[in-house]
């Protein structure tokens, strides 16, 4: 799997707000509220679905950043292309 497949089946599955991914798959999660507070980590499905009952904004951040990863993930594809070119 590479990292744009593996970042596309985070994001559905936020997206789906079931949060669920392969079972062989161990995926934590880590941030914080605000940038000088404290780091809160835990297990995707969890912590999202803590998140979502306490917060609605937090799927809407979390897609948003994972789909900055995304392009950027693709944008280093292109340029591995071009380079072995």
């Amino acid at each position: 799997m590479t990292r744009t497949e593996f970042i596309k089946r985070l994001i559905e599955s936020v997206e789906s707000e079931e949060y669920e991914l392969p079972k062989e798959w161990k995926v934590r999660i880590e941030w914080r509220n605000k940038e000088s507070g404290e780091m809160n980590k835990g297990e995707w499905q969890e912590e999202l679905t803590d998140s979502r009952e306490s917060s609605p904004g937090f799927d809407f951040a979390v897609i948003t950043w994972l789909k900055r990863k995304l392009k950027n993930a693709s944008e280093r594809t292109v340029r591995r292309k071009r380079r072995s070119r």
